[in-house]
C-alpha cells in the first residue's frame, strides 16, 4: 500500500503513519522510505500488483520511478529464478 493510503472509506481501520515512524525509530528499524531508497540503489526489480491498483483506485504516477505494474503471471516468470524474492 501507498503510506497514508489506508481509511475507513475502503473498509480499513484508520491508521497512523506516525505511529509506525515512532515504533521503528524505538526498535531501531528503518523507515519505509529508507528500504525503498535501498532497493532503489541496490536496483531492485519492484512490481505494483496492477489488480491492486485498479481495486483501491491508486494513480500509478504517484508511485516512485521504475515500478513496474503487472500480476502475477508477471512476477512469476522470474521468481523462481531469482536468488531472492518478496511478493507482498
Amino acid at each position: 500500500m501507498v503510506p497514508g493510503s489506508w481509511n475507513s472509506d475502503s473498509g480499513h481501520a484508520k491508521h497512523d503513519d506516525h505511529d509506525d515512524e515512532k515504533q521503528n525509530e524505538i526498535k531501531g528499524v528503518a523507515s519505509l522510505e529508507e528500504l525503498r531508497e535501498l532497493c532503489v540503489e541496490a536496483e531492485v526489480r519492484i512490481i505494483a500488483c496492477q489488480m491492486t491498483v485498479d481495486l483501491f483506485d491508486l494513480d500509478p504516477k504517484a508511485f516512485i520511478d521504475g515500478v513496474e505494474f503487472g500480476g502475477a503471471a508477471l512476477f512469476f516468470e522470474f521468481a523462481g529464478e531469482a536468488d531472492i524474492s518478496l511478493f507482498m
